[in-house]
């Protein structure tokens, strides 16, 4: 399994969150999206990072399914216009998760 986490910072908040929620239905559209979570800084301890979304693929090509989706360029461009975008792929197993 993969995990996909990207961080937002931004001036804007609300309208990242707004964008996050509106992703909650990617799961239903994309085979091999096994999970979907996203939420907000709750203790100012993340260097500016406000925002969070973590995605659980079943492997790297469902991951690169989602890169290439039409869907997804859009809410990337998005996103990269409210602010900046650090982003962090792990590999893990059911074990660990």
């Amino acid at each position: 399994m993969l995990r996909h986490i990207v961080l937002i910072k931004s001036e804007v908040p609300e309208k990242v969150q707004a964008i996050l929620k509106a992703m909650v239905y990617i799961p239903d559209i994309l085979p091999g999206l096994l999970r979907y979570e996203y939420g907000s800084d709750i203790n100012g301890r993340t260097l500016g990072y406000d925002n969070i979304f973590i995605m659980d693929f079943k492997d790297k090509d469902a991951l690169q399914a989602w890169v290439e989706h039409p869907k997804h360029i859009p809410i990337r461009k998005a996103l990269r216009s409210f602010g900046e975008l650090l982003i962090f792929d792990y590999e893990f197993d059911n074990a660990t998760a």
